[in-house]
């Protein structure tokens, strides 16, 4: 029972880190807190994004370790997004089924590396 506990636990704090991460680009511009150092790492740990998807079949290795630790079949989007997401694939006519929401998700990534790489570029101007 105590196992079983300690393994929910650990999927929430995988499934918290995770929630940080989707939404770092929305915190920079919040706080203008993060050091150059931490968005250098946060535009890598994002590149690497696609590349899990395609190893993790069509999953963020996040999710994958979350669903594992708490038996848990639904992906972090599926448990977390997934109305959010049905309502832009609704929204911008996507088809409705798992290749429409996917493309939400997809968009939803591209606008977080934009984001990230606008603040990058022109709004920190780090790299001069």
């Amino acid at each position: 029972m105590i196992g079983k506990e300690i393994s929910k636990l650990s999927a929430l704090i995988v499934d918290i880190i995770h929630a940080g991460l989707l939404f770092f680009p929305l915190f920079i511009y919040l706080t203008n807190k993060a050091s150059k150092r931490v968005i250098i790492w946060m535009v890598l740990a994002s590149a690497y994004v696609p590349a899990s998807w395609l190893l993790f079949d069509n999953e963020c290795i996040l999710s994958t370790l979350s669903s594992k630790l708490d038996s848990n079949t639904a992906s972090f989007s599926e448990r977390y997004l997934l109305k959010f997401y049905n309502r832009i694939r609704d929204q911008w006519g996507f088809e409705k089924n798992e290749n429409g929401t996917n493309r939400v998700i997809l968009y939803h990534w591209l606008l977080n590396m934009f984001a990230i790489l606008f603040f990058i570029f022109f709004y920190k101007k780090f790299c001069k």
